[in-house]
């Protein structure tokens, strides 16, 4: 088996003439690999984020309109300011 590695590193070495031509082939290599696997990163995580919002925020904003449920209560108003009138509460601590 190893004399079959040797064989075959011998012939590699040969069709590359050395070893600095070995590394820039494998360079290239390496570089459009990286390239592949950004691309294929992209694709997988769009679909599966795209499949999470479709299932996840699409299904359930459906349900919610047939049955009519509205998940943040009020409409908007002009102002989310509530008044508390405190001097009740504080009158009645003092007596």
């Amino acid at each position: 088996m190893m004399h079959f590695i040797n064989q075959l590193k011998n012939q590699l070495m040969d069709f590359f003439q050395s070893k600095k031509t070995l590394m820039k082939y494998l360079k290239k290599i390496n570089f459009y690999f990286k390239k592949f696997q950004t691309i294929v990163n992209f694709l997988i995580s769009f679909i599966s984020l795209l499949f999470t919002y479709i299932v996840g925020i699409g299904i359930t904003s459906l349900v919610a309109k047939i049955v009519g449920k509205k998940f943040l209560g009020k409409k908007a108003t002009d102002s989310q300011w509530v008044a508390v009138d405190y001097s009740d509460k504080f009158n009645q601590k003092m007596s």
